[in-house]
């Protein structure tokens, strides 16, 4: 079973959709699997992603019952550099990452198409608009964003939402075996 991870974390909202200094997005996720793969779901349930972004780092974190994995990217000069480790059942690695290797590290959704999909839900006391992106190999993505919360660098942090007009607070992918969903519990802005 092929599972993407994302980090985003929690935040208050700004007035009018200011940008803001900092912006911490918490996720929970879940996995709802076909028969033959609810041991592994079950596996994965109750994960979490943080994606906390400040003026000279970006960390995205992963944790699981199977795994832990860190992603840090840090400003140097007017670009970013980054760090990756990973710690799965005990055996840990860590590496170097450039920004191509990272944004490449999302495809088929960098380039994705968006398609609006008019309805609404509040996720973490933000209204989002849900729309769907539709990426490469005709792999689809359903994202719930709003447009109240900007940070300039939420698109390095998460490129694979670089053509949805907002901070994404939930998103679900879908396989043939799973729905896997991220939803966001807290967000918190300063």
């Amino acid at each position: 079973m092929k599972i993407l991870f994302f980090f985003l974390g929690a935040m208050q909202q700004p007035d009018g959709g200011a940008s803001c200094q900092s912006l911490l997005i918490s996720y929970e996720v879940r996995v709802q699997s076909k028969n033959r793969n609810k041991s592994t779901a079950e596996l994965y349930n109750g994960s979490s992603k943080l994606l906390a972004i400040r003026p000279d780092t970006i960390e995205v974190r992963l944790t699981s019952l199977l795994r832990n994995e860190k992603v840090w990217i840090l400003r140097k000069g007017s670009g970013y550099t980054g760090k990756i480790l990973k710690d799965s059942s005990g055996s840990k690695r860590s590496y170097g990452i450039t920004m191509e290797e990272w944004k490449g590290s999302f495809q088929p959704w960098v380039q994705a198409k968006l398609e609006e999909g008019g309805a609404e839900e509040k996720i973490a006391g933000y209204n989002c608009r849900r729309a769907v992106l539709k990426g490469a190999d005709n792999q689809v993505l359903v994202v719930y964003y709003t447009d109240r919360l900007h940070h300039k660098a939420y698109k390095i942090a998460e490129p694979m939402f670089s053509s949805v007009p907002g901070v994404v607070l939930k998103y679900e992918f879908r396989s043939r075996e799973s729905v896997i969903t991220y939803t966001a519990s807290k967000v918190v802005v300063r």
